[in-house]
C-alpha cells in the first residue's frame, strides 16, 4: 500500500496532539509519513476529532485519498488493537469532509488578506441571496417540525381522550388542560416564524393560526368528550392542509438557493496568489459544494416523483375507502372499476420515480405483486384485493418517507452553511 504523503510539520501535529492526552488508550496508528510511521502512541475520542478536524482543511484537496488510506488500513489490519480506534478516527474525518464548504466559509470570514477581503465585499449581494434563501429554508422546516411533533404528541394525547366512550375523568381532564398549554406554545412559535417569513415566501399567510386559536379555546373549555372530539377534529384539519403546504415550501425554497453564487466566490478566492494549503481547501470546498448542489438537485427530483405517486395513492385510498357494504352495488362497481383503471397508471409513475434510486426495495415489490395476483385472480369477492391494495399503499407510503427523509437530512446539512455565509455579508458590511 502506497503511503499517504503527510508533511513533516503535520506528523509532529499528530504526535502532539495524542501525546497531550493523558487519557492513555493505545493507538497502533501507521499514517505514513514520509516513509516512516506512528506507533504505539495514545489517544481519545477527543484526539480523533481534534486529528480529523486538523487534518482535513490541510489535505481538503484530496480528502478522498486521506479516507481511502484510512479505510485500507482498517481492512488489512483488522487484528490490530487499534482496529475500532482507526474507525472512529475515519468516522471523524468523514464527518469534517462533509463539512468542507462551512470550515472554507469560515476561514474566508476570518481572512485579513486585502485581496479576500476585496472578493468578499464585492460578492456582497450574491451572499445576501444565498443567506436569505438558507434562512428562509431554516424557518420553514423548523415550522414543519414543530407541525410534525404537533401530529405525533399533542395530536396522538387529544384523540386518546376523543374517542372513549364514557365521562372525562379528572386525570384525562388534566391531561387535555396539559394539551392546550402546547397548542399554546406552539401558537406563539409558529406566530413568530410566521412573521420571520413574511418578506419570504407566500407561505407565511397566517390566516390558518385562526383554526389553531379555535383549536385551543376549545381545549380550554372542554368539559366533555364531545368537546374534545371538536377540537380533535379541527386540529386534524389544520395538519392535513399545512403539513403537506410546509413540505412543498421547503423542497421549493431549497431547490432556489443559488449556490453556484457562493461556488463563483469561493473559486475567485482559490485563483488568488495564497498559501498553497488554503487555497487548496478553498479549491476543494467550491468541489464539494458543486457535488451538494447536485445531489440536493436529484433528491429534490425524486421527491417530486414521489410527491405524484403519493397523489394518485391518496385518491386510491379513497376509491377503496368508498367500496363498503354501505354503498349502492352500482356505486360500489363504479368505484373498483376506477380501481382497476387507475392501478396501472400508479405502477407506472412509481416505476419511473424508482428509476432514480439504486437500492431494491423487496418488500414493497412484493406487495405490488401482491395487487396485480389478486386483479388477475378477482371474482365476486374482492376482500382479497382490498386487503392487498391496502398493503400496497402502506408499503408505497414508506417508500416516499425515505426519500423524504433523505431530503430533510440534505436541508439539514446545507442550512449549516448560512452562519459562515452570514459572517462573510457581516463582513462585507463593514461590521
Amino acid at each position: 500500500m502506497a503511503p499517504f504523503d503527510i508533511a513533516p510539520e503535520d506528523r509532529e501535529m499528530l504526535i502532539e496532539a495524542i501525546e497531550e492526552l493523558g487519557d492513555q488508550v493505545p493507538l497502533a496508528i501507521m499514517l505514513a509519513a514520509n516513509g516512516d510511521t506512528i506507533d504505539q502512541v495514545s489517544a481519545s475520542g477527543n484526539a480523533l476529532d481534534r486529528i480529523a478536524l486538523d487534518l482535513v482543511p490541510r489535505y481538503c484537496e484530496q480528502p478522498e485519498k486521506l479516507k481511502c488510506f484510512l479505510a485500507r488500513f482498517c481492512e488489512d489490519r483488522p487484528a490490530i488493537e487499534a482496529a475500532p480506534q482507526l474507525k472512529a478516527l475515519l468516522a471523524k474525518v468523514s464527518q469534517h469532509v462533509a463539512m468542507a464548504p462551512e470550515l472554507a466559509l469560515t476561514r474566508l470570514s476570518q481572512s485579513k488578506d486585502p485581496e479576500v477581503q476585496k472578493l468578499i465585499a464585492g460578492a456582497h449581494e450574491d451572499l445576501l441571496k444565498v443567506e436569505g434563501r438558507l434562512l428562509t429554508l431554516t424557518n420553514c422546516k423548523l415550522l414543519h417540525d414543530k407541525l410534525h411533533s404537533v401530529q405525533t404528541e399533542t395530536y396522538e394525547e387529544i384523540q386518546r381522550a376523543a374517542l372513549a366512550a364514557d365521562e372525562l375523568s379528572l386525570a384525562e381532564l388534566a391531561n387535555v388542560a396539559t394539551q392546550a398549554d402546547r397548542i399554546a406554545d406552539f401558537y406563539a412559535e409558529a406566530s413568530d416564524l410566521l412573521l420571520a417569513l413574511g418578506r419570504a415566501t407566500q407561505i407565511a399567510n397566517p390566516a390558518w393560526l385562526a383554526n389553531v386559536q379555535s383549536v385551543l379555546d376549545l381545549l380550554r373549555r372542554a368539559k366533555l368528550r364531545s368537546d374534545v372530539r371538536a377540537a380533535l377534529f379541527r386540529l386534524r384539519t389544520v395538519l392535513r392542509q399545512q403539513l403537506p403546504r410546509f413540505d412543498d415550501a421547503i423542497v421549493e425554497t431549497a431547490d432556489k438557493v443559488p449556490f453556484e453564487l457562493a461556488v463563483k466566490l469561493l473559486r475567485q478566492v482559490a485563483k488568488l496568489p495564497l498559501a498553497r494549503n488554503f487555497a487548496a481547501t478553498i479549491e476543494g470546498a467550491a468541489t464539494q459544494l458543486d457535488d451538494v448542489t447536485r445531489e440536493l438537485k436529484a433528491t429534490i427530483a425524486l421527491h417530486r416523483a414521489w410527491q405524484a405517486v403519493d397523489g394518485e395513492v391518496w385518491e386510491l385510498e379513497r376509491l377503496l375507502l368508498s367500496t363498503g357494504s354501505q354503498l349502492p352495488a352500482s356505486e360500489s362497481a363504479q368505484n373498483w372499476q376506477q380501481i382497476d383503471l387507475s392501478w396501472p397508471w400508479i405502477k407506472q409513475l412509481l416505476a419511473d420515480a424508482r428509476q432514480g434510486q439504486a437500492q431494491a426495495n423487496v418488500e414493497l415489490d412484493g406487495a405490488l405483486a401482491d395487487v396485480d395476483a389478486a386483479m388477475a385472480g378477482k371474482d365476486a369477492d374482492r376482500a382479497p384485493l382490498a386487503a392487498a391494495l391496502s398493503g400496497a399503499i402502506r408499503k408505497i407510503r414508506l417508500g416516499f418517507v425515505a426519500v423524504d427523509k433523505a431530503l430533510k437530512g440534505q436541508c439539514v446539512r446545507i442550512s449549516a452553511l448560512r452562519e459562515p455565509i452570514l459572517a462573510l455579508v457581516e463582513d462585507g458590511d463593514g461590521n
